[in-house]
């Protein structure tokens, strides 16, 4: 670098602050020259690793909103099944696809549960489902801090969700911008039907497969990473996420 010190420094701090998503960082060194220190590509999925889902929190919002065809309000267990059918998963899938458009998925989840108030509640029934966990995203956000780290979402959701949970847990978002927000209901594939998403994503974020780890809860999601090299770390909700996710990063 020809120039002095103090610009030096300017234009190193310049650079931390872009946070590119490359796969190496330049490390400048005194008498030893440069040297290279790997950028960990973290993707994480949100559902029951950032945010915990609690299904019947449905069933419990429409409790007394839902009769059946004498009148008669649906009790929670008759609800619990209505709301995780096999035909309202269906229809679920296909929203998280991007297939099925927002307005026609309520439409047609309203007529299947014989629900017949007002969309706005019913929407926000099927949506308020999440429950923040706390210490995971302590920790999430102290990984976004570091320079050795980029992170992404990689979530099988669809826009009703996306909505709710970018608006009611901003923490969580405040630092992944809009581009490193993979959804499946965007991109037309979820990770638990192979490898399309994932190719994605390293393409869009331009890293090598072998320098990314994919953080989830599920393993029908693991085949897919596999087939591109991506490493698939396996987190359940009881799971300590900082004790399993460590080990694979660089000390700091």
């Amino acid at each position: 670098y020809p120039g002095d010190a103090p610009s030096l420094e300017r234009f190193l701090s310049a650079l931390r602050r872009l946070r590119l998503p490359c796969h190496h960082r330049l490390v400048v060194g005194a008498a030893s020259g440069p040297s290279h220190a790997v950028i960990h590509t973290l993707l994480f999925d949100i559902g029951d690793v950032l945010l915990e889902i609690d299904w019947t929190r449905r069933s419990h919002i429409l409790f007394g909103k839902v009769f059946d065809e004498n009148g008669v309000p649906l009790n929670l267990e008759q609800l619990n099944s209505i709301v995780s059918s096999g035909v309202l998963r269906h229809l679920a899938d296909r929203l998280g696809r991007g297939e099925l458009s927002t307005t026609d998925f309520l439409e047609q989840a309203m007529h299947l549960t014989r629900y017949n108030g007002d969309i706005a509640f019913f929407r926000n029934a099927l949506s308020d489902v999440f429950v923040p966990l706390a210490t995971r995203i302590d920790f999430f956000n102290r990984l976004s801090q570091r320079d050795d780290c980029v992170l992404a979402f990689v979530s099988d959701t669809n826009a009703l969700h996306v909505e709710h949970i970018e608006h009611s847990f901003p923490e969580l978002f405040m630092h992944i911008p809009d581009e490193r927000r993979f959804y499946s209901h965007r991109i037309g594939a979820q990770k638990k039907n192979g490898p399309a998403i994932y190719q994605h994503v390293v393409t869009a974020l331009n890293v090598p497969p072998e320098n990314v780890v994919m953080i989830d809860d599920r393993l029908q999601n693991k085949p897919g990473c596999d087939a591109l090299g991506i490493e698939f770390l396996h987190v359940l909700k009881e799971d300590d996420l900082e004790e399993k996710l460590s080990p694979r990063l660089d000390p700091t």
